[in-house]
Formats: structure tokens, sequence, C-alpha cells
């Protein structure tokens, strides 16, 4: 298990190649085909996909969106474009996107299994930790859930990039270089979870047994730089989550995760979506035990350093893959000990230290046994690894067929979740299912008074008319957390449906003060504005709006419409043209952007617009009258 030699191990025929493609594909499709029907899921889907207008195809206004916002959290560009494109073959029908996810992981597999022959020498092993890797429970989340696209578009140029960055030292190919550097940075406008790579590659370096040199250091510049900047980036999106939690906290919390990911790699049973931690960050027991576990095993890996590189640099690819997660544990209140894409990357490491020892310990068997006994022994017990971890996959991927099988799934093997109880009565509200929604919010606030189980109800009671149970939960919501913004935007909604827009207007202005970019709140205050007939502060709050909320049609339809008022006909087309990009074709807004162009003389604009509006309502009479009459002033052909 020393490191191995600079001199890198040829590829197999192409016949051979091609025979392995086609494995790897054909188990793919049988685990994880029947994840294709999935649904969408409210679990960051309807922010990045559904109800993101940046991804209904390509133009040069999505493509520069794209390249300038965030997720909300993560710059993720070439993600988006991914997105883009899969709406451009399958419209927002989400077998497309979870069909892209499968294939990019299939190639992922078949990476994992290029690099580590390379690192390893042994084809063989590495072929069957490439399968392992393809049907790894522990990966499916990654694969079936349309929004982890981002880790498996990150990995699959990552690895190309490690692959053509081994290539090249081995070589000196500069071609290799240059395409090992631009996939890299490809790799990071996917996602920049892979921001320490550029340190790998010196451990890949020293594991290989490269002289350290000025050259070697002089090389790697690009890849430092590429991180550099996309790591300044990252943290302007993540600001809030880093500030959640004390350092000590983080260090606490990365320990547990660490040893996490370890028990689960081992043992991929009782996965979940997520994995929540209600309990104080503290150094208890629950924190202690981990840290004392991970650091017996630095000590047992400096230790193995007399003897081999190969146990360090395994451990190092897996430490600096998953460090960068670590800062994520802490979102909208709740702490998470992990989620399983966070350990995609860095279990490629381990499947490296498992075949390299596999590889040791049949050596020294085959010193006293027949070599051929040991290879069908081993083969066999391969063959029940990945059917075995193939039959978790394909349970763990129909977990994710909706979003009330996710969180139900949780519950089963995470009862005191009260974060996914939330989440499982938003979900009940949504569809429908009001009194499965109660019971499960109840059930939450019995367990603990909890502001967002509160809001959830209120929400149900406005739904149901009972505008006085709404505030009585948004009061109660308020005293479980007064930092809480959303209670107060609740009372807001609930004084103006009961027609007192004095009270609204107060509760608006209070959570615009305790969250000044609360987009809701902003346009419902500009609504009660409007109907005072303050045209120009309505518009104001509506435009602020804009800014916070760019994925939202209500405010640029309302500004429209009070530039209509003012006579601005050409800017209302512009805003209602906005309004279709986001929601749609619909005929009250077609019909109100017909007239804008016919005020402003544009005929043709005029003229596609009313045949657009006849294709989602052929029987409107406007639009036939308003055509005819284009037809008979020659306006119309």
């Amino acid at each position: 298990m020393s490191g191995i030699s600079a001199s890198l191990p040829r590829l197999p025929r192409w016949q051979t190649q091609a025979l392995v493609c086609a494995g790897f594909f054909l188990l793919a499709f049988v685990v994880y085909g029947w994840s294709l029907g999935n649904t969408f899921v409210m679990w960051d889907d309807n922010l990045l996909i559904t109800g993101n207008p940046d991804v209904r195809g390509f133009s040069l206004h999505r493509i520069w969106r794209a390249f300038s916002t965030f997720d909300p959290e993560l710059y993720v560009p070439l993600t988006i474009l991914s997105y883009q494109l899969d709406y451009t073959l399958g419209g927002l029908h989400p077998f497309i996107f979870h069909f892209t996810n499968l294939i990019l992981h299939t190639f992922n597999g078949l990476f994992v299994a290029w690099l580590l022959y390379l690192l390893s020498s042994r084809p063989r092993l590495a072929l069957f930790a490439g399968l392992l890797f393809l049907v790894h429970p522990l990966n499916t989340e990654a694969v079936v859930w349309a929004s982890a696209r981002k880790d498996l578009l990150s990995t699959f140029f990552f690895l190309l990039s490690i692959i053509g960055y081994v290539y090249h030292s081995d070589s000196g190919n500069k071609r290799m270089y240059g395409l090992s550097v631009a996939a890299f940075l490809l790799a990071l406008l996917s996602k920049v979870s892979i921001v320490l790579g550029p340190v790998l590659l010196f451990f890949i370096d020293w594991y290989r047994g490269r002289r350290i040199d000025r050259r070697m250091i002089l090389e790697k510049m690009p890849y430092f730089a590429l991180s550099a900047v996309f790591g300044i980036i990252a943290i302007f999106g993540k600001t809030q989550v880093v500030a959640a939690t004390t350092t000590f906290q983080k260090i606490l919390m990365a320990f547990k995760s660490t040893m996490f990911y370890l028990e689960k790699w081992i043992a991929p049973v009782e996965l979940a979506p997520l994995y929540p931690y209600d309990k104080p960050i503290a150094a208890t027991p629950d924190f202690l035990i981990p840290m004392a576990a991970v650091s017996i095993l630095i000590i047992i890996i400096v230790a193995s350093l007399k003897w081999t590189r190969a146990i360090a640099f395994c451990a190092a690819f897996f430490a600096l893959m998953v460090i960068p997660s670590f800062t994520n544990f802490a979102k909208g209140g709740e702490s998470y000990v992990a989620s399983d894409r966070y350990a995609y990357v860095p279990s490629i490491g381990l499947f490296l230290l498992l075949i390299l020892v596999a590889g040791e310990v049949s050596r020294r068997i085959a010193d006293s046994l027949d070599d051929r006994r040991i290879r069908g022994a081993g083969t066999a017990l391969g063959i029940v690894m990945v059917c075995g971890f193939s039959l978790l996959a394909y349970k763990q991927s129909l977990v994710w067929r909706g979003t009330d099988t996710m969180f139900e799934h949780t519950l089963r093997h995470y009862p005191d979740a009260i974060a996914a109880k939330i989440n499982l009565g938003v979900t009940y509200r949504i569809g429908g299912q009001y009194e499965k929604a109660m019971e499960i919010l109840d059930l939450a606030i019995r367990q603990r008074p909890h502001s967002r189980a509160y809001t959830a109800k209120a929400a149900i009671y406005m739904l149901e008319n009972d505008y006085d149970k709404a505030i009585e939960m948004c009061n109660l919501a308020r005293q479980t957390d007064p930092k809480d913004p959303d209670p107060l935007y609740g009372l807001g909604l609930a004084y103006q449906k009961k027609d007192d827009p004095e009270k609204a207007k107060a509760m608006f202005l209070e959570t615009l003060t305790m969250a000044p970019d609360h987009g809701g709140a902003m346009n419902n205050h500009a609504s009660i504005l409007f109907a005072e007939g303050k045209l120009d502060e309505a518009e104001a709050y509506y435009r602020k709006a804009i800014t916070v909320m760019p994925h939202v049609a209500d405010p640029y339809y309302n500004v429209a419409i009070i530039r209509e008022q003012r006579e601005d006909f050409a800017e209302a087309a512009k805003l209602l043209e906005k309004v279709t990009e986001i929601e749609g074709d619909k005929p009250q807004v077609l019909q109100r952007l017909a007239s804008a162009y016919a005020q402003i003389n544009d005929t043709n604009a005029t003229e596609r617009t009313l045949k657009r509006l006849l294709a989602v309502d052929p029987g409107n009479s406007f639009a036939r009258q308003m055509l005819d009459a284009m037809k008979w002033s020659g306006l119309s052909q």
C-alpha cells in the first residue's frame, strides 16, 4: 500500500471500454429507472426549477441572470444553464431533469473507476469501486433529487479535472493541463464545494512520489487563483448561514458529521433526506464521543505514514472534500447533522482506500492460497455487495417520489424531527389536506412550540376564512420567536382580509423594519397604498418588491396597471411581458398587453399578442374583434 510510482497504467482496448460503459449505464437504469417517474419536491425544487423563470429556456436575459445571481445561497451559473437546457428539451416535466441527473451520475461512476485505476493500477478493483459508487445508497439523494444537479455537475467536471491533471503530471502534456484547468473552472461554476481541489492536487503528487519543486508549485497557481475568486463569491451567498453558529459549534458538528458519513458509508441504512439535530450544540457526549473517535482515527493515520502514504492520502481526499460542507448544518433556525449529498465526492477517497486494502489483503493471501480461488471468492463478494447496495439504493430512490413521501420517510426513522413535521404539514396544506396538516402541526407544537408551526396553522385558517384564528396563531408565533418576521407578515395578511387596512399596513411596515428585504410585505403594503389612490408610493413599494423577488409576477403586473394609468404604455408593455415570462400566457394579462401595444401603435406586437391570446383562449371575443378590426383597417394580414 505504499505510494505508487508516477508511471500510469494503460487503459484497456476500446471494445472493453465500450462494454464497461454499457454495463454501467445498464446497471444505473435498472437501479434508478423507476425514480425517473418521481415528481419535483418542495425542498428547493420549487425555488430552483418550478418557480424559477430563469430556467425556462435560453435567452440572453436568462443567461445573464444565471451568471449574475445566487440560487439564493450558492453561485451555480452552469447548473442553471443545465436546467435551461432541460427545459428547452422537455419543458417543466420532471422526467427530463431526473434523466439528466441519472446520465451525469453514471458518467461520474465511470470517471471514479477511471481515476481510481490511475491511482491504484488495479483495473478490476477500480471497476468494482466505480460500480459501488454508482449504486451506493448514500449517493441516491444526489441522483434522484433534481436540485442536487449542482453536486453531480460539479463532480463531473472535477473528476475530469483531476484525471487530466494526473495525465499531465505523468507526461507533461500541456493540452491535458489546459483541459484540467478549464474543467476545474466549470466545476466551480457548477458548485463551489470543490474549492479545496488545488490542495488535493498537492496530495496526489505527494502520493505518487512526485518531487516537490518550483515547477510543481507554479502549475497549481491557476487552480488556487480560481478557488480564491469563487471562494470570495461564495462568502457573499453564505453570510447568514456562516454567522448562524459559533466557531466552536462548527468544530463540534464537524466531528459529528464526519463520523456520521463514515458510519453511513459502511452501513447505509436509515438514510433520510434530512437529519435534524434539535438539542443544543455544546460539549456533550453527543459531540465529544465523535470527537474522540475522529481523533483516534487521525492518530492511526499519522502512525501509518511509517509504512505507507496510501491511508493518509485517502483520508486527505475525504477530509478536503467534506470540509466545505461544515458551514451548512444550521439553516432557518434548525440544525442538521449531515446531508447525504455532501458525502458524494468525499466518498471517492474511501472507495480508493477500500480497493487498496482489498488489493493488499488479496496479495498477502495469495502467497499461501491458489490465486484463482481468491479471485473467485473476491468476485462473488463484490457481486453480493453491488447487488445489496443496488437494492437499498432502489428503495431509497422511491423515498423521493414526492414531498409527502420524503418527509413521511424522515419521520419514520427520526420521529422527533420537528422540521420534517412542519414541512410535512405545509405539504399537506398545499395539497388541500387541511385536517392532516393540522394534526401533524399540532404534534410539532406539542413536541416544542415553534414559530413556523404556528404560522403554518395560521395559513390554513386563512384558507378557511377564519381570520381571527389566524391572528391568534400569528400572535402565538410572535411569542415563540419575537425575531421571526413571518408572524408579523401573517398578521398583516389577516387584517387585510378582515378589511382593516390601517392595522394591515402597520404589520407590513413592522415586518419590513425587522426584515427590510421581505418582498411579500412590500407587495402587500403597496396594494393597500394602491387601493387608497397613493399611486406614487404604491409604485415605489412594488418596484422594491421586484428587486427582492424578481421571480414573482404580482408586483410587475401591478406596476403595469399604474403605468397604464399614467399613460406610459411602453413601460406597461415591458412589465406585462415579464409577467408572461414568469407565469406563462394568461388571457387577462395578454388582453392587457395587446391593449398596451395598440396604444403605442406597435401593430406587429399587437397582432402577435392577440394570436397568443387566442392560442390559450380560442373563444376570446376581445381578441377576435380586435383582429377583425385590424384586418379591415389594413393593419393585419
